[in-house]
């Protein structure tokens, strides 16, 4: 422990956590998880699931938990606040204080229940890679679906499509394949001083008795120069999976684990242009299960590189339905 922790164990006797704290364990959480789930788990948690917490105050309207923590060796008594809200972009938002019933330093224990508190919470809540989120990705987020929606229209043309399906629907929808629609739509975004960069990329599936009929499109934009370089459709057999995005003439795809697309491919003619998802930033789902997944991503045109991200979107329905917005 250095000088300034030694000064700090003796002097400070409470802790907050903050999105932009030095400490990056003392940040709180933004969670793409539901309010009511996440508030579920910290009530439960105040109410006897944590060691000597004993609840006084719960207002989920207000978004505020607030709690007594006994200390036995010291025989004081520790004030908690929990305070949970939805940020700017609808997603989750939790952060807490704890403060010392006596005024002598705490040797960090506020900070270690603090830490403590999100470990259990995380657990509780099945928080676990793109479901805590850094808090200014939101902001990224909102910038690309604003895209997404520009982007999968393109110019002159209806909404494209793509294929792909929610695991927690997919059982569902392997008893009846046949009159279903698939879309999956991965919109490759980055800003270059004034101009922007997309390239979007539309796989659509529909079933059919005798077979799956298939389209795919992809668009290079920059600025508001949109040029439409791929438009395929093509019919084929049925599938038991009807969902899952597949190569075809120009289009080659690399898959990894569990069916995790890393990249898209194009060759024609002389053309390249290829489209990589990287790491996973936040996954979230819509009120009809579709899924919104953004990835740190990777752009190649003409043998240069250009980092952005990716949004990658999925939705399906049966026939006579409207399609999920």
């Amino acid at each position: 422990m250095n000088l300034g922790g030694i000064r700090a164990a003796f002097t400070e006797n409470q802790a907050h956590t903050h999105p932009e704290h030095p400490d990056p364990r003392l940040r709180g959480r933004t969670y793409a998880i539901p309010f009511a789930q996440v508030w579920a788990a910290a009530v439960d948690m105040a109410g006897g699931g944590l060691r000597s917490w004993v609840t006084l105050l719960s207002d989920e309207n207000l978004g505020i938990l607030q709690a007594d923590c006994r200390v036995p060796l010291l025989g004081s008594v520790d004030k908690i606040e929990i305070r949970m809200s939805l940020d700017e972009n609808g997603q989750t938002r939790v952060d807490l204080s704890s403060i010392s019933g006596t005024e002598r330093g705490d040797f960090g224990r506020n900070s270690r229940r603090i830490r403590r508190f999100f470990r259990v919470l995380d657990k509780r809540t099945g928080a676990g890679p793109g479901k805590i989120l850094d808090p200014t990705v939101p902001l990224i987020r909102t910038s690309l679906l604003a895209i997404f929606i520009l982007a999968a229209c393109g110019p002159g043309e209806e909404a494209a499509t793509g294929t792909d399906v929610p695991e927690t629907d997919s059982l569902e929808l392997s008893r009846n394949f046949q009159g279903r629609s698939y879309e999956r739509h991965i919109v490759f975004l980055t800003f270059q001083g004034d101009s922007t960069l997309l390239v979007p990329w539309s796989f659509s599936a529909r079933t059919e008795p005798d077979g799956v009929d298939r389209e795919v499109r992809g668009w290079l934009a920059r600025s508001d120069e949109w040029d439409p370089f791929l438009y395929d459709r093509w019919e084929a057999p049925p599938s038991s999976a009807p969902w899952r995005i597949l190569p075809h003439g120009p289009v080659r795809l690399i898959v990894g684990l569990e069916d995790a697309l890393e990249t898209i491919l194009f060759e024609d003619g002389g053309r390249n242009l290829e489209v990589n998802l990287g790491e996973l930033l936040v996954e979230w789902s819509g009120q009809r299960a579709q899924t919104f997944r953004i990835h740190e991503g990777t752009v190649v045109l003409a043998d240069r590189t250009v980092e952005g991200h990716v949004l990658d979107m999925t939705r399906a329905w049966a026939a006579g339905d409207n399609p999920p917005g």
